[in-house]
C-alpha cells in the first residue's frame, strides 16, 4: 500500500510494465513549499494540516518518474516490442497493461486520504478496471515467444534473436541515448528508506497512536493507517463495512494530522539525501529524459 516508486520499464511476454516514480502536481514548491514555512517540526501541532495526499510532493519526486512518464515509457516499449516481433514475420501486438493503482505515487503513499474516494471502499477504481480491462487470452505461438524473450531458439525464420529477445532489445532502443553510469534506481531506493524511516519517528508513531484511537472510538480495530487496505475482508467485492471503516480512516486521519505530520517527517528526511546525491539524481533524470525523448519519437 505504499505506492512508492517501482523499478525501471521492462517488457516480458505480451506485456509492458512501466514503475518507477514521483507525484505529479505540487502542494509543495521543490524541495521546500509549505510543508517547510514557518514550523517548529518537533511539534506536530505546529506541521501543516494536510489531508488528500495524491497532489503532494516530496524532495526526491523531482528525480522519479511519474506515474504519466512511466505509462509513455511503457506505451513506447510496447511500440518497439510489436516493431522487433513483426521484423521476423510475425503478426504480434503486445496486449496493453492494464493500469490501476495511484495516480500520482504521493495519493496512496499514506493510505486512503480521499473522502471522495472512501465513498467506494479502498479498491473501487481497481476493482472496476480489473473487470473492465477485457484483456485478451495469450495466443502468441512458441515461436514468438522465442522472440519475444531471447530464452528459446535463437534463430526463427532465418533471422538472429536479439540478446535478451525483442524485450530487450526494445529496453536498448528506449535507453540508447542515455548518459552512461546513471542510477536509474537511486531515487527509489532512498524513498523507500525514508518511507519507512520516517515510521519510526517519535512523532509519527505518536500520530499513528492517535490515529488508531480515533479509530477505535469509531469500532474499528487497527493498529497503523496502512493496516485497512490490506484487510483479508476488503480483498473482493466492496461491503458495508468496507465503506464504512474506509470513511473512519480518513475522518480520523484528518482529525489527528496523520497526513501532515508524516509527510512533513518524510520531507524533512528526504533533504538532506537529496543534497548528498544531487549529482547523482541529476545524471538518473536527465537518463528517464533521454527515454523520454525517444518515446516520443516512437509516439510521433
Amino acid at each position: 500500500m505504499a505506492q512508492q516508486a517501482g523499478t525501471r520499464s521492462r517488457w516480458l511476454v505480451g506485456a509492458v510494465t512501466a514503475v518507477v516514480a514521483a507525484a505529479v502536481a505540487a502542494a509543495t514548491a521543490g524541495c521546500g513549499g509549505p510543508a517547510a514555512a514557518a514550523r517548529n517540526p518537533d511539534q506536530p501541532d505546529q506541521m501543516p494540516r494536510l489531508l488528500r495526499s495524491a497532489d503532494l510532493r516530496l524532495p526526491l519526486d523531482d528525480y522519479y518518474l511519474s506515474v504519466a512518464e512511466g505509462q509513455r515509457l511503457a506505451r513506447a516499449g510496447r511500440a518497439l516490442l510489436n516493431q522487433c516481433v513483426r521484423g521476423f514475420g510475425f503478426d504480434y501486438t503486445a496486449p496493453d497493461p492494464v493500469r490501476t493503482g495511484p495516480r500520482t505515487w504521493t495519493e496512496r503513499r499514506y493510505g486512503l486520504t480521499d473522502p471522495a474516494q472512501a465513498a467506494g471502499g479502498y479498491w473501487a477504481a481497481d476493482r472496476v478496471t480489473a473487470a473492465t480491462s477485457g484483456r485478451p487470452a495469450n495466443t502468441s505461438t512458441a515461436a514468438e515467444g522465442d522472440v519475444v524473450t531471447g530464452r528459446g531458439a535463437q534463430v526463427v525464420r532465418g533471422r538472429r534473436v536479439p540478446a535478451g529477445g525483442c524485450a530487450d532489445e526494445a529496453q536498448r532502443r528506449l535507453a540508447a541515448g542515455s548518459p552512461a553510469g546513471a542510477d536509474q534506481t537511486l531515487a527509489q531506493r532512498l524513498g523507500s528508506d525514508t518511507f519507512f524511516g520516517s515510521q519510526r519517528d517519535p512523532r509519527v508513531r505518536a500520530v499513528f497512536s492517535q490515529w488508531s484511537a480515533c479509530m477505535r472510538a469509531a469500532g474499528f480495530n487497527y493498529a497503523a493507517p496502512l493496516d485497512p487496505p490490506g484487510d483479508a475482508r476488503f480483498q473482493r467485492a466492496v461491503s458495508p463495512v468496507e465503506i464504512a471503516t474506509a470513511r473512519a480512516d480518513v475522518a480520523c486521519k484528518q482529525r489527528t494530522n496523520l497526513v501532515g505530520v508524516w509527510f512533513t517527517v518524510e520531507a524533512d528526511q528526504q533533504r538532506p539525501l537529496v543534497e548528498a546525491n544531487r549529482a547523482a539524481l541529476r545524471l538518473a533524470r536527465a537518463a528517464f529524459q533521454a527515454e523520454l525523448a525517444v518515446a516520443a519519437q516512437v509516439g510521433a
